[in-house]
């Protein structure tokens, strides 16, 4: 029984590592994000769930998301953090905030 009790637990703390936190998200987006798209809820409902789910989708060593920055002009003062093993870390938070908020979930809060 205690083995049991130790295998699951230590499954329910795997599983949570493998899951993004929203506000953790927010934040990262406030301090990565914000100063080229200044408008967080705007921004995630500019595209639907299904959208962001492929711009996050993982393309040999980095994401989708993050090649179309690394490839822009435009996008130069974010080439430091998508190159930068932060974004891999934190891709998963950023991932769910976007998704929390697209076009077609429609969960946007009066305080944002």
């Amino acid at each position: 029984m205690k083995t049991i009790y130790i295998i699951f637990s230590l499954s329910s703390l795997m599983l949570c590592t493998l899951e993004g936190s929203v506000s953790e998200g927010k934040v990262i987006y406030s301090k990565a994000c914000q100063q080229c798209h200044p408008y967080s809820m705007n921004f995630a409902g500019s595209k639907t769930s299904k959208e962001w789910k492929a711009l996050f989708k993982r393309q040999e060593e980095s994401t989708h998301l993050a090649r179309i920055h690394l490839d822009s002009e435009k996008a130069k003062l974010a080439w430091d953090y998508f190159k930068n093993d932060t974004y891999k870390k934190e891709a998963k938070h950023l991932r769910d905030y976007l998704l929390k908020y697209s076009s077609d979930r429609a969960q946007h809060n009066s305080c944002y």
